[in-house]
């Protein structure tokens, strides 16, 4: 996990509580507001994390499947590369095993996530 530990601010997450007067997205530690996200769905990863100091992960077999939970202290997690509108122009680290963002996520997902998969149908016809 270099890159949460490299101080480049390529770490996307969402806070739901008030942090330095804001709520939302941050970079880093710097809050961010955009009106656009594009997600590389290629790089979606699903499965459960947990915090002791170092980040754990346990990726599902395959996205969204739910593999059994390994621990109490284990919660759903999930990793997925971002584009955001006037953001950087490179891509961002989306990363977490919150709740709220899980869930958020799956909310994002389901807007794009079938016209992903038919996209995906059309290049293997071709």
């Amino acid at each position: 996990m270099e890159i949460l530990e490299s101080g480049n601010h390529s770490y996307l997450s969402h806070k739901v509580k008030e942090k330095d007067g804001h709520k939302g997205f941050w970079l880093g530690e710097t809050p961010c507001k955009f009106t656009a996200i594009q997600v590389d769905f290629d790089t979606l990863k699903t499965g459960w994390g947990y915090y002791d100091g170092q980040y754990n992960y346990l990726w599902d077999d395959v996205v969204g499947s739910k593999s059994p939970k390994p621990s109490e202290e284990h919660k759903r997690a999930f990793y997925l590369w971002v584009m955001v509108d006037g953001i950087d122009d490179k891509p961002l680290l989306w990363n977490r095993f919150t709740y709220g963002e899980f869930e958020s996520l799956k909310i994002m997902l389901k807007l794009g996530w079938n016209e992903w998969q038919k996209d995906k149908s059309k290049e293997k016809i071709n």
